[in-house]
């Protein structure tokens, strides 16, 4: 009787100091951290002419290293690339796609959440396999980003992280 309550209080120790970290950091798959502390970012821009007005977006994913950036930029390039945009009949342009280590100032305070000139998508992560990702689109007004937003954020039911819409700066005129 005396074994099974020692190894039942060992058992016990084990779990709580499992349960608050202790033993967690040992469990932690390299390919998803907990905390990403040398990001680079995956970041994609893509144009659409269309009606005779021009759209410009940029999507940035907060990714674990150069390796899980290069993933996730090839998962973009097929989202917005030819054959799945014909699907829903439009013609995405890819202008640009990288992975960086230093973003521009102006897209590295959106993973602040800091409100900008129009409505932005941003995407927290849920769980480890997750990534923290921001989506902009350019050539619209405040009004149609807000519309656009928050279709886009109706659509990421599947997500464990926060979607939220970061409402532009309202301004005076």
């Amino acid at each position: 009787m005396k074994k099974f309550l020692l190894v039942f209080a060992i058992l016990t120790v084990i779990a709580y100091k499992y349960e608050h970290g202790d033993f967690r950091r040992l469990a932690e798959d390299p390919l998803n951290p907990e905390t990403i502390s040398n990001p680079v970012y995956a970041q994609l821009k893509v144009g659409l002419e269309t009606g005779g007005r021009s759209y410009d977006q940029v999507i940035l994913v907060k990714t674990v290293d150069q390796s899980d950036c290069g993933k996730v930029q090839q998962q973009l390039e097929n989202v917005y690339g030819p054959a799945e945009t014909a699907k829903v009949h439009q013609s995405w342009n890819i202008k640009s796609s990288e992975c960086k280590a230093d973003l521009e100032p102006r897209y590295l305070k959106l993973f602040d959440n800091r409100p900008m000139s129009v409505t932005y998508l941003s995407l927290g992560r849920g769980d480890l396999k997750e990534r923290e990702s921001r989506m902009v689109v350019w050539g619209v007004s405040v009004d149609e980003s807000n519309i656009l937003c928050d279709g886009v954020a109706k659509n990421q039911k599947n997500r464990k992280g926060i979607v939220q819409c970061i409402r532009a700066v309202q301004t005076e005129s």
